[in-house]
């Protein structure tokens, strides 16, 4: 492989990295495969030049003989490459089982708190994903015959969700294999990945050999075709937006009279802000919405995720939520090391020693030891107080809470910690530095999760 083919590939990373600043840590996400390795030769290159810090994660499945083998190629590789790896261990079979969920899904949920965690205990700046080309072009397909909107046939993007980044898109498996053997460097190939079981395997495996005889360009032309969508969803999805009501009622005569183009959108997003989030929103709820702003009260009334209602008031579309009184919300004593569990928010918190500077992301948060003592867990109260993110001061949780559009039946499911200064943590909402701590003070991570996961 020559020098010339190296220095693009590596230009092509440091680009996607090129908003960050030296010394910012970035995670990659290490499995063994062939797209991981070469991201992690990339990576290696790339911090030569750009000062950035990198350091490894590995999640193994637990799903078979093979995984033990997976994470010593990984150490091995991190050792040689002189990054520090963190291996953990999760039993996606179980995940699965509990959360009802098929073992792929399960296993990208276990990755994804796995990632989440590991970047606010470390204070990572983005975390590093392998994904390519290929991949993107599988995911249009896999979202194609499950019926996807555009958004869906968008498929991966290069940023997602904050930290998240995906520096190898534009560029093709096969491309990266080569690389590799090029430069004398081996991977590891999961055996789960000829497993027929599985969607995403039988789409790699079966459909796209039979496109690449139409067209032995597909994979690109099938990634192209989602960037196009990418812009245009983009595009869309904010128009919609700026027509979102500041209250919770949609307009039906606004909605009736939008191009359906726009009306989906704007339906899908106020459903997502008054529900408190999309993942299980489907063409049956945005539809109904629809169907409700055209037929009016005849339409056919539509159960939503939550136990929430469509509801056709005079001019306008709610949804009527069904109310439930939280089981016994009194204070719960933060155990500093170990589990607290929370029966009345469906949470399990898990308190560990962690290092670094206080950091929130999500459902981990990195606390300085000495803030602890004395602090509970409890619902919000009157008067609660929060700095955002980035915010000159502090403003009421009330208030915080509203902005963040959770629905109002919902916010007597928030769990919130609490010490003697004040609020340290919103359980699974990012409100800036929860505390602050001295050089060298002792830190705690605590991880959240829901019960039963």
């Amino acid at each position: 492989m020559s020098k010339v083919a190296t220095a693009r590939l590596v230009r092509t990373v440091e680009a996607r990295f090129a908003d960050l600043k030296p010394t910012d840590l970035v995670l990659l996400a290490l499995s063994g495969g062939g797209d991981s390795t070469a991201l992690a030769h990339l990576l290696a290159r790339a911090r030569r030049r750009t000062g950035l810090r990198l350091e490894a994660l590995h999640l193994d499945h637990g799903l078979g003989p093979h995984a033990a083998g997976m994470r010593r190629f990984v150490e091995q590789l991190c050792r040689r490459l002189e990054v520090p790896c963190h291996a953990e261990q999760a039993d996606v079979a179980r995940l699965a089982r509990r959360r009802r969920h098929g073992l792929e899904e399960a296993g990208r949920f276990a990755r994804h708190q796995f990632f989440a965690r590991a970047a606010a205990e470390r204070g990572a700046a983005a975390v590093a994903l392998a994904h390519t080309r290929d991949d993107r072009a599988e995911t249009l397909l896999l979202n194609l015959v499950r019926g996807a909107g555009p958004g869906g046939l968008a498929a991966m993007r290069e940023t997602s969700h904050v930290l998240l980044r995906r520096p190898l898109l534009t560029i093709g498996r096969a491309e990266l294999r080569d690389w590799l053997s090029g430069i004398g460097e081996a991977w590891r190939e999961d055996p789960s990945n000829a497993d027929l079981r599985f969607a995403r395997n039988r789409i790699r495996l079966e459909a796209i050999p039979v496109l690449q005889r139409l067209n032995p360009r597909a994979l690109e032309a099938l990634a192209r075709t989602a960037e196009l969508l990418a812009g245009d969803e983009d595009y869309l999805a904010a128009q919609a937006r700026y027509l979102l009501p500041a209250g919770p009622a949609l307009d039906t005569a606004t909605l009736a009279g939008l191009p359906p183009p726009i009306a989906r959108r704007l339906a899908h997003a106020w459903l997502a802000r008054t529900l408190g989030g999309a993942s299980d929103l489907d063409y049956q709820h945005v539809s109904a919405v629809l169907d409700l702003a055209v037929r009016g009260p005849r339409a056919s009334a539509t159960d939503l995720p939550g136990g929430g209602r469509l509801l056709r008031r005079p001019g306008t579309i709610v949804v009527e939520q069904r109310q439930e009184r939280a089981p016994s919300a009194e204070p719960v004593p933060l155990a500093a090391s170990g589990v607290t569990r929370l029966p009345w928010a469906g949470l399990t918190l898990v308190a560990s020693a962690a290092a670094g500077a206080p950091r929130a992301a999500g459902l981990a948060v990195t606390i300085p030891a000495a803030v602890l003592p004395g602090a509970v867990v409890r619902p919000p109260r009157p008067g609660d107080r929060v700095q955002p993110l980035g915010a000159p001061g502090a403003k009421p949780l009330s208030r915080y809470l509203i902005d963040r559009k959770v629905p109002r039946d919902r916010r007597s499911r928030i769990a919130v910690v609490a010490g003697e200064a004040g609020i340290l943590w919103v359980i699974g909402h990012q409100v800036g530095e929860p505390a602050r701590a001295a050089a060298g003070e002792a830190m705690v991570l605590l991880q959240a999760s829901e019960q039963g996961s």
